[in-house]
């Protein structure tokens, strides 16, 4: 799970840094030659659904539905090839959710806190020895 979440979180900042250079260079360039991409959440949803919190995965799954709706506003049919404003806004809001989705997967994965085996199952069996 922590490879996962390893691999999840890397895409998540390849994500975000797409998301950035397309909000600082104003157009959809970049992403309408290569869509934002998902594999790694694909892949490992499933597993993350049945094992994280589930404030951890609403954090995960809107993260990545902003992601969608992103590679869904960017088609090359929808329109000009600069940003709106609001364009501009969505692709920032979805640069924060990714950042902040990210940085709970890389802080979990480091702890190992909530993960099966992790700092919180070793913090219970310390109390169990040492009242």
């Amino acid at each position: 799970m922590r490879a996962a979440a390893r691999l999840v979180a890397g895409e998540l900042r390849t994500i975000e840094s797409r998301l950035q250079v397309t909000a600082a260079s104003g157009t959809w360039r970049e992403l309408r030659r290569r869509p934002l991409a998902h594999e790694e959440w694909d892949e490992h949803r499933n597993s993350f659904a049945a094992q994280l919190p589930r404030e951890w995965w609403a954090e995960l799954d809107a993260a990545y539905r902003l992601v969608f709706l992103v590679n869904a506003a960017c088609a090359p049919d929808l329109g000009p090839e600069r940003l709106t404003e609001v364009d501009r806004d969505s692709v920032q809001c979805a640069a924060q959710a990714t950042n902040s989705a990210a940085a709970l997967l890389e802080a979990e994965s480091l702890a190992g806190a909530g993960w099966p085996g992790g700092a919180a199952r070793r913090r219970r069996r310390i109390i169990v020895r040492h009242p």
